[in-house]
């Protein structure tokens, strides 16, 4: 693994035996994969309390493990009020110059399949938390170049942060699509009376064609879920359809493989994991890869096999996983994560995200990364320049050296050298 020719951040040792100190808070800095399993129970009990997997422990960790590119590396943040965790900041960081100096750029773990990390805060300490960690950054290393968060949520205490208590912060904020998410209360019969009518009769007729196919029925599997068949079978099937082709399925991908292999197990020994399959003539034809974290459940993935398009399996699969979060009384909201065209057959809602960059307060950084950030989206904004701009920038990140995947040249116990 490539490392970094200044260091960052403090080595994971000096971290060890000091915290910046704020009052009854403080925040430990580390990049030591040993030194951060220690706070492992209580940073998943604190995603579990927000009902924020993607915040947890058990999904950073893998995130780390697996889905870092050459070049990078990352460090974590920890609050601690006295005994108690209160909150965690999870970055990413590789090193760029501007004008021959170097600095470090640092942004929260994204990509399409960990698309939604953010400050994880108790409720009620964000006022609090939010800016000690911004402050500690500021301590260890004064010249980062920005800091980055993707797909905040519209009411992350983040936002609101930025647009209320941070007014004099040089801070971009760009609108970065919407999710979709049933919330549940009521009945289902009250909430499938909300559907069209004429999608009802189809979901009628599908269950009678599907019924046809003899041996129909559906399972959610919620305990030992870490059972490896669970995963292969959600693999072949979601590799069946139009991701295979495309190459975008899981199993093309061997680190995409491996992120998910060790995140489901790490998920299932938590109590978290579901599997939803839907199995007819003797085998599975839909399968559902999702998330139970206190009154919410996320659905991660979803796939059919689309030999049986004709019968929308898929669709089957996903009434009877509604019917069974309403039934339960225990979930409060489905979470879809993204918004596709069929979700609004479901009568979801949506929620906007939006992307979040933090730059220092200093002249060259300012001058050098902010100032083009901005003039760039404002020259977009304008109908005559919109296209000719997004096209440079396109023609830019296609001539910028891309990074290869690190897969297995990850350092399980490197750490962040001084």
């Amino acid at each position: 693994m490539q490392q970094f020719s200044k260091s960052p951040f403090k080595s994971a040792n000096e971290n060890r035996a000091r915290a910046a100190v704020f009052g009854s808070f403080r925040v430990f800095t580390i990049g030591d994969i040993g030194e951060l399993e220690s706070h492992a129970a209580a940073w998943n009990d604190l995603a579990f309390e927000t009902a924020q997997p993607m915040l947890s422990y058990a999904w950073i960790l893998s995130f780390f493990e697996h889905q870092l590119e050459s070049g990078q590396d990352w460090v974590c943040l920890l609050v601690y009020r006295d005994v108690h965790l209160v909150g965690v900041l999870p970055l990413v960081c590789t090193v760029q110059k501007i004008l021959g100096r170097e600095h470090l750029s640092l942004w929260t773990p994204f990509n399409w399949h960990t698309p939604c990390v953010d400050f994880l805060v108790k409720p009620g300490f964000e006022d609090e938390v939010i800016p000690l960690i911004l402050e500690t950054l500021n301590d260890f290393n004064p010249h980062y170049s920005s800091l980055k968060i993707r797909r905040l949520q519209e009411s992350a205490p983040m936002l609101k942060m930025a647009r209320n208590c941070l007014p004099d912060m040089p801070i971009l904020q760009r609108f970065n699509g919407k999710g979709s998410y049933i919330e549940v209360a009521g009945s289902f019969e009250e909430y499938r009376a909300t559907l069209k009518a004429s999608f009802v009769r189809n979901l009628n007729r599908l269950e009678r064609k599907l019924k046809k196919l003899g041996d129909l029925h559906y399972e959610f599997i919620t305990e030992n879920t870490d059972n490896p068949n669970y995963l292969q079978t959600f693999l072949e099937i979601e590799a069946s359809c139009w991701k295979g082709r495309n190459n975008s399925a899981i199993s093309k991908c061997p680190s995409h493989r491996e992120f998910y292999m060790t995140l489901t197990r790490r998920l299932a020994r938590l109590g978290w994991l579901e599997w939803h399959f839907l199995a007819a003539a003797g085998k599975t034809i839909a399968a559902n890869l999702a998330i139970r974290v206190n009154h919410r459940l996320v659905i991660l993935k979803i796939g059919y096999d689309e030999k049986y398009a004709s019968y929308s399996p898929g669709s089957k699969l996903f009434e009877k996983m509604i019917k069974r979060a309403f039934d339960s009384g225990e979930i409060d909201e489905i979470d879809c994560l993204s918004e596709y065209t069929w979700n609004r057959n479901w009568r979801m809602k949506t929620r906007s995200f939006y992307d979040l960059t933090i730059y220092p307060d200093l002249p060259m950084i300012l001058l050098c990364r902010y100032l083009p950030a901005k003039l760039y989206r404002f020259f977009c904004q304008l109908p005559l320049l919109n296209y000719p701009c997004r096209l440079c920038h396109q023609i830019i990140r296609r001539f910028r050296p891309k990074q290869d995947p690190k897969n297995k040249n990850y350092c399980l116990n490197k750490k962040i050298k001084g």
